[in-house]
């Protein structure tokens, strides 16, 4: 399985994971917002924290205004949107191996996903 970063979306470090042809899609959801949530989590660390130190030292409402948005883009990718085909989410109780013999590639056995924090298709 191959895991396509579309639109804002953050680009995984490991992009192709082997899935069971048995487990559900729900799987690869849960999966997707594991690694999404850990790599946020460095970046909005290495972001967002140096800037909130920069405006700690001036007024209270801008230093509330940088926690704010800190807070805000980590938790914008703990929602996830994944799509077959670049066109429609499957429902989470479908089995990997139906989906990959449906729309996979080479013989079913190479399924490519799209994901994107914000809606992207139908």
């Amino acid at each position: 399985m191959w895991l396509r970063a579309t639109g804002d979306a953050p680009i995984l470090k490991q992009q192709r994971y082997k899935v069971g042809s048995n487990e559900r899609f729900s799987k690869v959801v849960d999966l997707l917002r594991e690694r999404l949530k850990k790599e946020s989590l460095v970046s909005c660390f290495f972001v967002f924290f140096p800037s909130f130190l920069f405006f700690s030292t001036s007024t209270s409402t801008s230093s509330s205004l940088s926690l704010f948005f800190s807070f805000f883009f980590l938790f914008s990718f703990l929602s996830q949107f994944v799509y077959v085909k670049e066109s429609f989410a499957p429902s989470l109780d479908e089995r990997i191996g139906v989906l990959a013999l449906a729309y996979g590639s080479e013989g079913g056995t190479k399924l490519t996903l799209n994901y994107s924090t914000t809606p992207a298709w139908g």
